[in-house]
């Protein structure tokens, strides 16, 4: 994991999409499954700890709010997809029936979702991203590709 690939992620979550974008840019596409884990690993970390105990009710009130906060939300946010990934985090669920790219367009708006309403400080968003990368490195690790 690279320093601009959590530098990447940091710009994203916090609405600086111009900064994002730079970064992304440079970063190695060869090298591009590392972003796409540290998302995943972000998005994982964040839905555990807003939905520890998987409730459903709590998951679909979250999802409504996101989709209402505007016409684009509501467009871009498939309620059944966004509720099942959120779920599977606590219950293990299988997921890998939802087509990648409506996941990892889900994974991002969610997550950015979820750290938003987090209102995370500026050092609580760097232990946030901290742990994220810790995760997105042992994932890496264990994965035999």
């Amino acid at each position: 994991m690279t320093a601009d690939e959590v530098s990447a992620l940091r710009s994203v979550l916090v609405g600086d999409l111009d900064t994002h974008h730079q970064i992304y840019d440079r970063l190695d596409p060869n090298t591009q499954s590392g972003y796409l884990a540290l998302v995943m690993a972000a998005f994982f970390t964040a839905a555990e700890r807003r939905f520890k105990d998987g409730n459903k009710a709590e998951v679909a009130a979250f999802v409504g709010r996101v989709r209402g906060r505007s016409d684009r939300m509501a467009d871009a946010v498939d309620p059944h997809i966004a509720e099942r990934l959120l779920l599977a985090v606590s219950t293990g669920a299988d997921i890998d029936d939802i087509d990648a790219e409506a996941r990892g367009g889900h994974f991002i708006l969610l997550l950015t979702a979820l750290v938003v309403e987090s209102d995370l400080s500026s050092s609580e968003m760097d232990a946030f991203l901290d742990d994220a990368r810790k995760l997105a490195d042992e994932w890496l690790a264990d994965d035999p590709r």
